[in-house]
Formats: C-alpha cells, structure tokens, sequence
C-alpha cells in the first residue's frame, strides 16, 4: 500500500489553502479550523499551496524563478487524489519506475520521500543532493542528465 497524505494531514502541515463548493472566508488566520468546519459542511473540490510556503518549494531556486512559479501556480483539483486505485503486477508492476529524490526538499521531506521509496520500490533511485522541490528550477543540468539516463536505458529495452 502506498503512503498517501490527505487533505487533512496537509492541511495540519500548513502547506495548502482549501478550495471549497462555495467562497469560505477564514477568520483569523486560522485555516485548520475554519477548513476542518467547511469540510464537514462543503464539499473540498481543490486546494493551493500555501503561500507562506512558497518559499519551501523553491529553497534552492533562483528568485526569478520563483518569481514565474508563482505566477504559474493555479489550485489542483481534489478528485483525483481521492481516487481508489487498484495496481497489479501485470499492468502497473510491468512498467519500469524511477524515483528522483530531492535532498533539500523542504516539502516533501527526505524521510517522506523514504516512505515512499519503502512502500513503493521503483527500478532504480537517483539522487540530486542540491535541489528543492522542484528540481527544474533548482537542479535542471543533472535533472536533464538523469532523465537522459533514464531514456537511453528505455530506449534499449
């Protein structure tokens, strides 16, 4: 089984703003509570990241990146994640997967990035030590090379 945080569990971690069926104003800063209320009487369809934590995404990343990234940021349907999958061998086991772990990652952290690797072991792990969440601002040469890596190993197959 695979670790999933859910909406709940992020929201305790403040890094996401919940969307609800209808415009909710938080009173006094306290988005736990307020959103622990509307999501027993709305419906969450979508949250955003966090403001506040922007600069945990990008902690490694050149500012005017960051700058573009934020202005890119649009809130991400909830749906999808609630979503009961069930993976087998024959069609998901069959598809080789590599994880790119993230060191100074300060959203998804290096021991939340563990979990994952132990619940769900990939082909092969390749690391960046210097990036952040989002290695294509923070790393993009070595991400780049992994990738390639990546594809030239595929392609022979």
């Amino acid at each position: 089984m695979v670790k999933t945080w859910n909406a709940e569990e992020l929201l305790g971690m403040g890094k996401i703003v919940p969307h609800f069926t209808e415009e909710n104003q938080v009173q006094n800063g306290d988005i736990l509570a307020t959103s622990k209320k509307m999501m027993k009487k709305k419906k969450l369809v979508s949250v955003s990241v966090n403001p506040e934590v922007i600069p945990d995404f990008y902690n490694q990343s050149p500012s005017e990146d960051i700058c573009l990234a934020h202005t890119c940021l649009n809130p991400t349907p909830v749906s999808p994640f609630s979503e009961v999958l069930s993976l087998t061998d024959s069609n998901y086991g069959s598809i080789p997967r590599y994880f790119i772990r993230t060191d100074l990652d300060k959203t998804m952290t290096v021991s939340m990035q563990a979990t994952i690797l132990e619940q769900n072991p990939p082909h092969k792990v390749f690391t960046l030590p210097q990036s952040d969440h989002f290695p294509f601002f923070s790393d993009p040469s070595n991400l780049v090379d992994i990738l390639l890596s990546i594809a030239a190993v595929e392609s022979i197959k």
